[in-house]
Order: structure tokens, then C-alpha cells, then sequence
């Protein structure tokens, strides 16, 4: 093959632009799902609101998040020890089912508290805000899709997933 014809040439940049998009694209795949797997799931969700929050009212909700620092910090603690007590349970040998809904009612119990005080949060955030900003809010809970965005597309939005806002 002589690389001096012009198709050889285009040949060659089209191959090694594929080879340089192919890298990204797994590059990116893999970034999204380390930082999916280590981000809690209560924090990725913070985050996912933040983003539906508009840049005017961020600061009444980060008042307001901060303002119950001491009340969220060991709801999530707790939180997330009850899940490490499941998780053991679930794992442990000889295997007790007693235990693991133990632990399955314990993480029920915890979620609950904690999602009464993130519901006091936002009541206290949305009620500062001007009548027109809290109007726009979309504080509707989609969650994310398993395995992040290769799950969405692959698998769609989680079962009970609100669509897209119009």
C-alpha cells in the first residue's frame, strides 16, 4: 500500500481518530463509574437536587443544609452504620435470616429519621424563597440509574422514574 494517495492518508487520520474517541470514551465510562461507586448514595442524591436547584435559591437550601449540620451529620452516620451491620449480616456464615431483617428494619428506621430531617431541611428552604424562584423548583426525585450513565443506557431510567421536566 503506498501511503501516498490521498484515500490512504484519510484512512489512516480516520483510524486514529477512531482509536483516540475509542480511549475517551472508555476513559470517561470508567471516571463515571469509579466516582458512582464511591459516592454514598444519600450524598450522590444531594447532589443530583443541587443540580435541579436554581442558582438563586442555592444559597436559602445551603443555609439551610448547614444550618442542621448537627442533626444530618449522625443521621447519615447512622445511616450508613446500619448498613455496614446488613451488609454483615447479610454475609455472615452461618447465614440468620432473624439478623438480616434485623438489620433490614434498622436501615428502615434510619432512613426514615434521616429523611424526616432532609424533609424539615427543605421546608425550611423552600418557605425563604421568593414566591417566583420556588414556583420553578423541580425537586422531584428521579434517582440514578444503575451503573450511572452506561445504566441509563443500557437499562433506561430506574423503575418509577418521573420523565424529564418539558
Amino acid at each position: 500500500m503506498h501511503l501516498n494517495r490521498p484515500w490512504a492518508i484519510v484512512l489512516i487520520v480516520a483510524l486514529l481518530l477512531s482509536v483516540v474517541a475509542n480511549f475517551f470514551t472508555v476513559g470517561a465510562l470508567f471516571a463515571t463509574w469509579r466516582f458512582a461507586a464511591s459516592t454514598p448514595a444519600g450524598l450522590s442524591a444531594i447532589a443530583e437536587l443541587r443540580q435541579r436547584i436554581p442558582e438563586e435559591a442555592r444559597p436559602h437550601f445551603r443555609e439551610a443544609f448547614l444550618g442542621n449540620r448537627e442533626q444530618l451529620r449522625p443521621a447519615f452516620k447512622a445511616l450508613g452504620d446500619a448498613r455496614r451491620v446488613l451488609e454483615a449480616a447479610i454475609r455472615a456464615e452461618p447465614y440468620e435470616a432473624e439478623a438480616v431483617a434485623a438489620a433490614l428494619d434498622e436501615v428502615g428506621a434510619r432512613s426514615a429519621e434521616l429523611q424526616i430531617i432532609v424533609h424539615e431541611v427543605l421546608l425550611t428552604a423552600v418557605s425563604e424563597l421568593p414566591d417566583d424562584v420556588r414556583r420553578e423548583l423541580d425537586l422531584s426525585a428521579r434517582g440514578p440509574a444503575p451503573g450511572g450513565p452506561l445504566g441509563m443506557m443500557l437499562f433506561g431510567p430506574p423503575p418509577g422514574a418521573l420523565p424529564p421536566p418539558d
